[in-house]
């Protein structure tokens, strides 16, 4: 349980005994890794301000990513996330900011 804050903050926030469970955590569970990065490198996506096309395919990238990743945990709740029952060929909008692009059709295999 003492791993579990670090699992929620950005490593730039992390203590030094923080960022060394994180490295046994990481190294003892590597999908639990790659399950932050994910969600990581989702949060940067939002955290940044960008024009429609470069955000359509900053998330184009990050659900390849997640497709690859190919943990059904993962995946489900990525898909359990999403609006409209969770079909990945439904349109989802995302709005940030006064951005909002589309979601291509084909996502995850």
């Amino acid at each position: 349980m003492r791993s579990k804050y670090l699992l929620i903050v950005s490593p730039e926030k992390w203590t030094p005994s923080q960022r060394e469970r994180a490295e046994i955590l990481f190294e003892l569970y590597p999908d639990i890794e790659m399950a932050y990065s994910l969600t990581y490198s989702l949060r940067m996506i939002f955290a940044q301000k960008c024009d429609k096309e470069a955000g359509r395919k900053s998330i184009k990238k990050w659900y390849a990513k997640v497709g690859e990743f190919d943990n059904k945990a993962f995946n489900d709740i990525v898909i359990c996330s999403l609006p409209s029952g969770g079909t990945l060929h439904d349109v989802i909008n995302i709005a940030d900011s006064s951005l909002i692009f589309t979601m291509p059709q084909k996502v995850l295999a």
